[in-house]
């Protein structure tokens, strides 16, 4: 297990293959919703430590594959006895995922803005606004494709979604941004060490 935490390609693809594998399992059918936050905070991750944009790409697009294929598992038309169906399925799980690769770029060529970590805290800031607005542009083209929408993830959490009367989807899925960008920002400040889990600006975060 040491010798797999020391290898760092193989723990990316690690990391990579859980992200997916949260994110999908956040979606219905699973009651599972809360790992969204986790398997976001894993993809912001593998962003924000990729190098160059070859690495990020394969990085996010390895997550997203897994992600849709567990979301979206009855669109691959396994079940079916077209073969047209199937291959179309195929190709859309495999294809789709290219898309999210827009939100993804965009958050890594911020973060690379400047140096001393001040990209990555823009990104994190502007991260709600880049994922919810491509989920809205995606949303209203002829590939529109509202499945895979972060706010779905809440779909059986009736008593507390009650104000997406007001926001939509859309709402949710920033409110579900907002968490992911916390919570990254915290465990990134507490296993760098610059704060400890009792310390105040931990509190603050918590609070």
């Amino acid at each position: 297990m040491t010798s797999v935490l020391q290898n760092k390609k193989l723990r990316t693809l690690l990391l990579s293959l859980l992200s997916g594998v949260l994110l999908g399992l956040s979606f219905p059918p699973f009651h599972t919703w809360y790992f969204a936050y986790f398997g976001m905070v894993l993809l912001l991750y593998l962003i924000f430590d990729s190098c160059r944009v070859r690495q990020v790409f394969g990085r996010a697009y390895l997550a997203i594959l897994v992600f849709n294929e567990i979301a979206v598992y009855w669109i691959s038309g396994w079940h079916s006895d077209d073969i047209f169906l199937k291959i179309g399925g195929i190709a859309t799980v495999l294809v789709h995922p290219l898309f999210f690769m827009i939100p993804v770029l965009v958050l890594y060529g911020v973060s690379r803005i400047t140096k001393a970590g001040n990209g990555r805290n823009l990104a994190l800031v502007l991260f709600p606004f880049i994922w919810v607005g491509f989920e809205f542009f995606h949303n209203g083209w002829q590939l529109t494709f509202p499945w895979l929408e972060l706010g779905n993830t809440e779909t059986y959490n009736l008593n507390r979604i009650q104000f997406i009367e007001y926001t939509g989807v859309h709402g949710l899925s920033f409110l579900i941004c907002i968490v992911s960008a916390i919570l990254y920002f915290l465990l990134e400040k507490i296993s760098t060490r610059k704060w400890r889990i009792t310390s105040s600006g931990a509190i603050i975060t918590y609070a």
